[in-house]
């Protein structure tokens, strides 16, 4: 698009006109007018000879409904710069945008690389404003657009695909292609997660950090942490729920039978090995109960293992029997008796918790301590039994 020009006209200092002169005047020297006042005008307009740059040195203001065009074409960028020179704690740069409500109602800031912060304002950075309801929209429109930002140089650090994916810290993700989130981490601590109102001990994690996922190892792996601040009570780090549609659940008890909940272990999209353990519970760093691939299952006694020798085993298992029935039970009401002398026996020793809403609670581990020496003290009387027998015949 051609620069505009401006109209020539043959000056005289008459007071008729060129054709029609009065004779009270002369024409001015037409030449030197055209070089030196139209001609370096047209120049101004046009970006030429010295006027390549053509500055104003005031305040530019334009009206006129319409579009307002910056339209040229050549090697290089072409832009447009707003600046302000002088630094300062309150001085900026911007661009503002008006709509029918206000003058005002978005801009784009440029702060002052010793701006005094406040707020969404930050030293030496960019904002982009929006003071209005409607809020502020980021639009790549074609069908096949995306977004990439890029953070801290020429390294893209996300993108958003055009079909809503969101990958942070890498730029695709093949094995899951409609996967909503992808995140990436170069020291593999995929996510954490913070609330505000949080105010935990220092330690593994953030005061403010309540959960975090991260790699397990240098094979890979997931690892997933919740944490509660020390006031937590009964409140659990770390919660792993199930919530199905109103429906009946899978009752198949077998190599099929399915849950609420599932942990499945596979090596290579197949089953684990022949006593592989599919699941391990861990305090700290000591394993207490394992289960394998063959469905067996292993706890950790260590010096927790207790012989009851000190009681009767059989009449504390004729208690625990009657202490957890139902009232109406017949055997609680056959053995209620053993109940009565051993209830307290069988708390103190943590074999059972009695509540008052009638769902107690078995130690299943103390328990089979105590079946076990049940059967080794039946087992005692049975060897004294024969023993005597045998004694017996001799005689």
């Amino acid at each position: 698009m051609a620069a505009s020009t401006i109209t020539r006209d043959t000056w005289t200092n008459d007071t008729g006109t060129p054709l029609l002169p009065n004779g009270d005047g002369t024409l001015l020297n037409n030449s030197v007018l055209q070089n030196h006042i139209y001609a370096r005008i047209d120049a101004m307009f046009a970006g030429a000879g010295a006027y390549t740059t053509f500055t104003l040195g005031g305040i530019l203001s334009a009206e006129g409904f319409g579009t307002h065009l910056f339209s040229a074409g050549g090697t290089g960028g072409n832009l447009f710069r707003i600046r302000n020179t002088t630094a300062g704690a309150t001085n900026f740069a911007a661009v503002e945008f008006g709509n029918d409500a206000t003058g005002s109602a978005a801009a784009i800031y440029c702060l002052s690389s010793t701006y005094t912060t406040s707020g969404y304002l930050v030293q030496d950075s960019m904002v982009i404003d929006t003071t209005r309801g409607g809020g502020l929209s980021i639009v790549s429109s074609h069908v096949n657009g995306g977004m990439r930002f890029y953070v801290g140089g020429s390294t893209e650090r996300a993108r958003l695909t055009n079909t809503g994916q969101l990958l942070v810290g890498d730029t695709s993700n093949a094995d899951f292609a409609d996967a909503g989130l992808t995140v990436k981490s170069a020291d593999g601590k995929g996510m954490a997660l913070k609330y505000s109102g949080l105010a935990r001990a220092a330690g593994v994690f953030e005061t403010d950090t309540f959960g975090q996922c991260s790699v397990q190892g240098g094979n890979g792996g997931l690892k997933v942490y919740g944490a509660a601040q020390a006031a937590h009570g009964t409140q659990p780090c770390l919660e792993l729920g199930a919530h199905g549609d109103t429906g009946t659940g899978d009752t198949t008890k077998s190599v099929t039978g399915q849950g609420f909940v599932v942990i499945r272990a596979q090596e290579n999209n197949a089953g684990i090995g022949v006593d592989e353990n599919i699941l391990a519970v861990i305090n700290h760093n000591t394993t207490r109960f394992i289960l394998d691939a063959d469905g067996d299952s292993h706890q950790d006694v260590g010096t927790a293992w207790t012989n009851y020798d000190d009681h009767d085993d059989l009449a504390l298992l004729h208690a625990l029997s009657a202490g957890v029935s139902r009232t109406d039970d017949p055997l609680r009401q056959t053995f209620g008796r053993f109940l009565a002398v051993h209830k307290a026996t069988l708390e103190r020793s943590r074999i059972v918790t009695f509540n008052k809403d009638g769902h107690h609670f078995i130690n299943w581990s103390r328990a089979h301590m105590l079946a076990i020496g049940a059967i080794r003290q039946i087992g005692m009387r049975q060897l004294d039994i024969l023993a005597r027998l045998d004694a017996l015949e001799a005689a």
